[in-house]
């Protein structure tokens, strides 16, 4: 899959933040984000419109992302700028991790070290604040993703056109006497 480059301006902390959960999560900063906006849906996408980002953002960034990504940042983003809209989402983000997942930054890891059940294990509740871990929120994004893809294929399986009266082919038969085949 072709990525194209796509550069980010983050406040210092929310930039460090963003490196921290990937590393926390295996993936790469590009892999995060990519996860993540494919995840979103109409009540993320209200809830991060209403975050905020209160330090100037002065740390750059850099990411590849799909056409598709990109695509879909865009469209999230709806009137505003996408950058800023990826500031905010990664805020929302942070905002509901556990502070435990950002203090300190652990090792890389590659994907294939770390175990797929691991991941899920290792989320718990936050009970001050009472969020849940943002691995939690993307598994619950990728099934409902699912399950509005599955929804939208039997609707529109289902409303495939039903061949009318005056949709036959054949044209009319021939005047005179039916002749047999091969003859």
């Amino acid at each position: 899959m072709l990525r194209k480059a796509y550069s980010v301006r983050f406040p210092p902390a929310l930039a460090n933040a963003l490196d921290t959960l990937a590393a926390r999560l295996s993936y790469t900063r590009s892999d995060f984000v990519e996860r993540l906006l494919g995840d979103l849906d109409a009540a993320d996408r209200a809830a991060i419109a209403e975050t905020s980002v209160s330090d100037a953002s002065t740390a750059k960034r850099n990411l590849r992302l799909s056409a598709e990504t990109l695509a879909r940042l865009t469209e999230l983003a709806g009137d505003g700028e996408a950058s800023d809209f990826l500031r905010r989402t990664i805020a929302y983000v942070v905002a509901a991790a556990p502070p435990e997942w950002l203090q300190g930054s652990p090792p890389p890891r590659r994907r294939s070290d770390v175990p797929q059940a691991g991941i899920e294990e290792d989320v718990e509740l936050n009970a001050p604040g009472g969020a849940i871990g943002p691995v939690v929120v993307l598994v619950v994004l990728a099934i409902g993703a699912l399950v509005t893809f599955i929804v939208w294929l039997i609707f529109r399986l289902s409303d495939s056109p039903s061949p009318g009266p005056d949709t036959d082919r054949r044209g009319p038969l021939p005047d005179g006497p039916a002749r047999a085949p091969g003859a």
